[in-house]
């Protein structure tokens, strides 16, 4: 993951997160903060999904996160019972967030409260979310690529040609 923060760069991988320095020549380890999977910007706080915290935000990374799941509960895994997002979008005013055994979550409140999607993908590990001219792209682990055009309601499989989805 990387994401601009003011005038510092947020970096990570599936363990930790790192925050440049505005020269961008020195990194520090973000506390609080492992295991995260995709972030974005919004209104000069970043926001980052994690696979054992769900979406976390901050206005400074650097000492402090909050979570900011609302109603979503954990879901069981075998390394333990964990909210695990992997990834963050915005198609206008709606955020999306795609979780490991749940599926599509949906926010109109800039990620204060989430709601599930109940669709072809609700019980699905979505790992990646992508917005390309207001349409958003899931890649569910195991079932490929899917398409939707109406804010998350209902979903098109797009595998043809994707044979090696196990």
């Amino acid at each position: 993951l990387a994401a601009p923060l003011g005038d510092h760069l947020v970096v990570g991988s599936a363990d930790d997160v790192w925050i440049a320095d505005p020269a961008g020549t020195t990194f520090t380890l973000a506390p609080g903060l492992s295991n995260a999977t995709d972030a974005m910007v919004l209104d000069g706080e970043l926001l980052v999904t994690s696979q054992v915290g769900g979406l976390l935000r901050s206005r400074d990374p650097t000492t402090a996160w909050t979570p900011s799941n609302g109603a979503l509960e954990p879901f069981p895994t075998s390394a333990g019972t964990f909210i695990d997002a992997r990834a963050i979008v915005r198609v206008g005013e709606r955020m999306f967030m795609g979780l490991r055994g749940a599926g599509v979550a949906t926010s109109d409140d800039q990620g204060a409260t989430w709601s599930l999607t109940t669709n072809a993908l609700s019980d699905e590990q979505v790992v990646r979310l992508v917005v390309i001219d207001d349409v958003l792209y899931a890649l569910a682990y195991g079932k490929g690529v899917w398409r939707s055009s109406d804010d998350g309601k209902t979903w098109v499989e797009l595998n043809a040609g994707l044979d090696r989805l196990a």
